[in-house]
């Protein structure tokens, strides 16, 4: 396992805050997990906020 020194971005809440600030990684991640398929060249994140609720657990 791998040690992150600040934020895990396997942790929900920052990968959601690092991908909805910053949507041209997203399509940089999206395009490096499918090469095989198109590229795509935007993003649109629906939900972009978090809300409490979904913090649980």
């Amino acid at each position: 396992m791998q040690n992150f020194d600040l934020l895990d971005p396997r942790n929900d809440y920052v990968f959601k805050r690092i991908f909805a600030e910053a949507p041209d990684l997203l399509v940089h991640l999206i395009n490096d997990v499918r090469p095989d398929l198109p590229s795509i060249t935007s993003v649109k994140v629906l939900n972009p906020s978090i809300n409490p609720a979904e913090l649980t657990g």
